[in-house]
């Protein structure tokens, strides 16, 4: 999310809980005030003066649950944190116990102080200490359950915004990648081959076929997913490999040597493809000068390349392609491509993820 929609969540947040606590604060007020009365514990000269013992222990009531939502809210988050409650059942319920009896014998004696000092006809006494107690024990657990129930809503509407969010930005990268490979001169190139091999090779021109309809069904079929297996990565290079040789034949030279698990590790689809891609659009390739891409990996991460012999007609690059691949990276995990210049080789480096600890939940679920 960006920082004016964390701006506003937040702003939400408080506002949403000041609501809640007002409500609590007349709920509860109502039921001190009522079980006080009718156990005798405080009478009524008029209307008004119930009004104001009432106002006043509401306002009071009000300040209190302030008090103690905002440390119950900290506690809840730590808790989370430190205590979910999928994993730490009793101990949590023990801490939080603990945590309202505390808060609760230093909140129930500050307020009744406070109404005696502003309201002097409203004397103390241990009965009424102790009813207040035992009414704001209660009320401080009910304060925690509303509030474990309340955040744990906030938080997965907050979730569920931001997945989609994350999820439409991921079908704007994707579809620009998608129109990247639907370039008309990557077509126009695609087709001329095709043409050439039907007449000469129409065993090779089916292959071809096959792997140009291959590669776009992969394609079309990764539009929406954030990650797929190295496997199909894999799959999927192979067949653009396959199209580019047809097209600069043995002028083009690739070595693949990968010793990993390909089923177990997930990368963001076409990944490989794109510095692949670059080192084909910026490099000369010809008899005279051939390029050469080697794709390997050291332990998890996969290294792509080649010698850099630059076009004479090249433009600067804009580095969309790598942008756009370092941007998917960033909504999927912690781990980031490199790319960098050595001696005469550039060199893309790309990490492979283990799909059971190295994804955000937003990968996860999508």
């Amino acid at each position: 999310m960006t920082n004016n929609s964390n701006r506003l969540s937040r702003v939400s947040f408080h506002r949403n809980l000041i609501i809640l606590l007002i409500v609590l604060s007349i709920f509860i007020q109502g039921i001190i005030i009522a079980f006080s009365y009718f156990r005798q514990h405080v009478t009524f000269e008029s209307s008004e003066h119930f009004i104001i013992i009432f106002s006043t222990r509401l306002i009071v009531g009000f300040l209190s649950s302030i008090i103690v939502a905002y440390p119950f809210v900290f506690l809840i988050n730590y808790f989370n944190r430190q205590f979910p409650w999928s994993k730490s059942i009793f101990k949590r319920i023990i801490l939080q116990l603990f945590s309202i009896i505390i808060f609760t014998i230093i909140v129930s004696l500050g307020s009744n102080q406070l109404v005696e000092t502003f309201y002097p006809a409203y004397k103390l006494d241990i009965t009424l200490i102790s009813n207040d107690l035992m009414i704001y024990a209660v009320s401080n657990i009910i304060l925690v359950i509303v509030l474990e129930a309340w955040m744990f809503y906030d938080s997965n509407r907050i979730a569920q915004l931001e997945s989609k969010l994350l999820k439409d930005r991921l079908l704007k990268m994707n579809y620009e990648m998608l129109k990247n490979q639907i370039k008309p001169h990557f077509l126009f190139n695609s087709m001329s081959v095709l043409s050439g091999l039907i007449n000469h090779d129409p065993e090779v021109a089916q292959k071809f076929i096959k792997e140009y309809t291959s590669m776009y069904r992969y394609i079309i079929e990764s539009l929406e997913v954030p990650v797929t297996k190295l496997s199909d990565e894999i799959k999927f290079v192979e067949s653009y490999i396959y199209l580019q040789q047809q097209r600069f034949g043995p002028s083009l030279i690739v070595s693949k040597h990968i010793e990993i698990d390909l089923e177990k590790y997930v990368l963001p689809p076409m990944s490989l493809q794109v510095i692949i891609e670059n080192a084909i659009k910026h490099n000369t390739i010809d008899n005279e000068s051939p390029l050469t891409i080697h794709i390997y990996n050291i332990q998890t991460d996969i290294y792509v390349k080649n010698n850099i012999q630059p076009k004479m007609s090249s433009v600067n690059s804009t580095h969309i392609g790598q942008k756009n691949l370092i941007s998917r990276y960033e909504l999927i995990c912690k781990r980031s491509p490199v790319f960098m210049e050595y001696e005469n080789y550039y060199i893309g480096m790309i990490p492979v993820l283990n799909p059971d600890f190295e994804l955000t939940a937003f990968a996860k679920t999508n």
